[in-house]
């Protein structure tokens, strides 16, 4: 990584009071592995850290919650288009099997059979 000529000069300074005479060479190298796992960091969890105050002059960015809500909708409008391609694959009843149902549960179960109709065809 490139360091900053003062990071170097506090680094080789702080090395020499905390390592003596081999700080001077210690310490910028601890400095440079800090700031190398800094960068690694920053890149690889860059789509869930916070923006700064930075904006960038290219497209807008989108945030971790905006992603998660963007994905879920899709999630739902996935299970909508796949539950309407089910409804309408779904086996049509005719008539004859809706008296059928009508004439099973009775007169006063009519109200019945055709809501289990209804729920068949939402299916």
């Amino acid at each position: 990584t490139q360091m900053h000529e003062l990071l170097i000069f506090f680094s080789t300074l702080g090395g020499l009071l905390m390592f003596g005479f081999m700080g001077f060479v210690i310490g910028p190298i601890i400095a440079a592995l800090f700031v190398t796992l800094w960068e690694l960091y920053g890149d690889e969890f860059k789509d869930w850290l916070p923006t700064t105050a930075f904006r960038p002059q290219g497209e807008a960015m989108e945030l971790p919650h905006q992603r998660l809500e963007r994905v879920q909708n899709l999630d739902k409008q996935r299970r909508r288009s796949t539950d309407k391609v089910s409804a309408v694959s779904a086996p049509a009843q005719t008539e004859d099997q809706g008296e059928e149902d009508a004439d099973r549960v009775g007169a006063s179960g009519k109200r019945r059979a055709a809501a289990r109709r209804r729920k068949r065809r939402r299916r």
